[in-house]
């Protein structure tokens, strides 16, 4: 509270004494109290007071100053006392007593009295400013809004996260990698008497326990404070909060560290135009690493602090970061965003959407045309009336991990994990990684990655690998994937994989990837060109495919192939030649279609003499099914 309304209101509760059948004595200790609250010694104060009221126990302006004091000291409940012991509906302070004792009920969650107290004050609310009737009006909203989600609670039950993760100190602030087997979080702990803020690691042990936790190896933990951080979904960069560094841009900023040489590097400032000169924090990246979601009280906003984003441009650089607008933010403050791995679903806190007071949770979709739904609040017991300030969802997108000082702590504040009510899922993600290698020496490759929905035939997405060869790639489940991969000099690589329910129960596909050089009588092996059963004409899921083929040969003009058509063993001789002959044929056709010269493409077809499986199962019967590009010449 401002000292000018303390003295304000002071004055007027003084003028008011001055009438009572009060004791001198008690009103001089009254007027020592106001006088050393004007030095702002309100300790001092309020043992004066105290001394007032044993004088005289029924000293309304004393309880209620002894009130506001203790308000403003964050004493919530034993504010709540000292007002209700000033109630006197005859003095002239009443109604804004009425309004004091209700902003107080509804901070701690005694919502129904808080209800009758605003409703009682908006009753005559002549001589109130309109100000104070807002808030009055918005209070009585929020403790209807409070009252509704209590008679109708979601399900919670929250489990420690235990011992290696949670100790007598501060854990809060959690990531998780996509894979859901690093989990990283900020330890709070006193180092010679100063308290530290560093990140700790631990990875899954099982289902339901953690390793023990260890400070993060590398530069990214200093001797100053880190936290607020995210993790990519691959694990190998953290962008995180560092406040008041020497190489900030204003009094916090958003930083980087790369995980490389098996340690986190050091920290670079993101610069502008993400950091500015005001307060940038709370960092939350996309599944593939290209867009940053984040809380700041930069200008352009909606109120206190509102959710920006913005996406990378390559060499360091990001777009002017956009607001998410009104339908995200409010004039309150909007903070902690987390954007789930499926890039639609954001969890963030908020104090201006209806609440049960404090900061609450709240989830938001995005829809396919990029707009966001009206956020919802997350539900009780959920939310209470203290400040939610911040959660993460897994890959299910059914687990939550948030901070909380529930009663079975460790310590101060711990990490719990819970199930989210099911109205408030995220969409469940699986992933593919690996590792790209040269098939003959066995050293890691840069190369291109290519996935394709083979329903749809839709590249669902396009990364560059590093030169360390390895992939992470989180991709929506229930579907079947292509995934081609290239590098220059080398014969590309094809692979279908299925997401399906009951067909890769734990939502993965983990394949290391042997690229073979581009040489006379190297085979790719097309395994995403498919036909209907005995036809030959090609389906639109094997085009992605072919046109690595067409690029191929586009990028080496004396390149010559013969297409090879195989089938399995089931159906007559002549039969099986037929088909696999027509199916190189078609497949020869597409090339030339796609600019190809046909003197460069011959074409045969085998049908079940070159088998690479056994003809006696399902599965490989399957795998004899296939068409070859053999390389006949590369250089003329």
């Amino acid at each position: 509270m401002r000292l000018s309304f303390f003295i304000t209101l002071f004055s007027f509760i003084f003028t008011l004494s001055a009438y009572a059948q009060i004791p001198r004595k008690a009103e001089k200790k009254f007027e020592e109290a106001t006088e050393l609250l004007k030095t702002w010694r309100k300790g001092e104060a309020l043992k004066v007071l105290d001394e007032a009221i044993e004088i005289h126990p029924e000293y309304h302006d004393a309880w209620f100053m002894k009130g506001d004091i203790l308000y403003d000291q964050r004493k919530t409940q034993e504010a709540i006392r000292a007002y209700k012991n000033a109630l006197n509906p005859s003095a002239n302070y009443y109604k804004s007593l009425l309004y004091k004792l209700g902003r107080a009920e509804y901070g701690i969650g005694l919502y129904q009295d808080a209800k009758n107290h605003m409703q009682a004050f908006l009753d005559h609310p002549d001589g109130m400013s309109e100000k104070a009737i807002e808030n009055a009006n918005s209070v009585l909203a929020s403790c209807d809004f409070a009252l509704e989600k209590i008679a109708n609670p979601v399900p919670f039950d929250p489990k420690n996260l235990g011992p290696n993760i949670n100790t007598q100190s501060f854990e809060y602030l959690p990531a998780l990698t996509a894979d859901g087997q690093d989990l990283i979080f900020t330890r709070r702990t006193l180092k010679n008497g100063i308290e530290q803020e560093d990140f700790y690691l631990s990875k899954r042990a099982s289902d339901t326990s953690w390793t023990q936790a260890i400070p993060l190896p590398g530069k990214i933990n200093t001797p100053g404070n880190e936290g607020a951080q995210c993790i990519t979904a691959a694990g190998n960069a953290i962008f995180f909060t560092g406040c008041n560094r020497q190489d900030g841009k204003g009094s916090c900023d958003i930083y980087v560290s790369i995980y490389r040489d098996l340690e986190w590097s050091d920290p670079i400032n993101l610069g502008a135009p993400i950091n500015t000169n005001r307060w940038e924090s709370q960092p939350s990246i996309s599944a593939d690493g290209l867009s940053i979601y984040f809380a700041s009280d930069r200008e352009g906003g909606y109120g206190g602090k509102d959710i920006w984003e913005s996406h990378y441009l390559g060499g360091g650089r990001w777009t002017e970061p956009k607001n998410l607008g009104e339908t995200i933010n409010t004039s309150g403050n909007e903070m902690s965003p987390f954007m789930h791995w499926d890039d639609q679903t954001l969890y963030f806190a908020s104090d201006g959407w209806p609440n049960l007071g404090g900061l609450d949770l709240f989830i938001s979709r995005k829809s396919e045309s990029g707009t966001w739904s009206t956020p919802e609040n997350l539900g009780y017991p959920i939310n209470h009336y203290g400040d939610q300030s911040s959660m993460i969802v897994g890959s299910d997108g059914k687990l939550a991990v948030f901070t909380s000082d529930q009663l079975d702590g460790f310590g101060k504040t711990d990490l719990y994990s819970f199930q989210l009510p099911e109205a408030a899922h995220a969409e469940e993600i699986a992933y593919a990684r690996g590792t790209i290698y040269d098939a003959k020496t066995k050293k890691t490759l840069g190369s291109k990655i290519e996935i394709v929905d083979l329903e749809t035939g839709e590249v669902y997405r396009n990364i560059e690998t590093p030169g360390d060869g390895s992939y992470f790639i989180v991709l929506p489940v229930n579907r079947n994937y292509g995934i081609a991969v290239e590098s220059e000099g080398y014969l590309f690589h094809s692979q279908n994989f299925s997401l399906l329910d009951g067909m890769d129960s734990d939502r993965q596909y983990v394949q290391d990837i042997y690229l073979e050089p581009l040489e006379v009588d190297g085979i790719i092996r097309l395994k995403n060109v498919f036909f209907e059963t005995n036809e030959y004409e090609l389906l639109p899921s094997s085009f992605p495919e072919l046109n690595k083929v067409v690029d191929l040969l586009k990028a080496n003009p004396d390149l010559k192939i013969l297409v090879a058509g195989h089938t399995d063993n089931r159906g007559s001789e002549s039969l099986n030649k037929e088909l696999s002959r027509n199916r190189a044929q078609s497949v020869r056709r597409y090339l030339i279609e796609r600019g190809i010269d046909s003197s460069r493409i011959e074409f045969k077809g085998f049908g079940a003499d070159q088998p690479i499986a056994s003809n006696e199962t399902p599965k490989g019967r399957a795998e004899n099914r296939r068409t070859e590009i053999k390389i006949l010449n590369i250089n003329e």
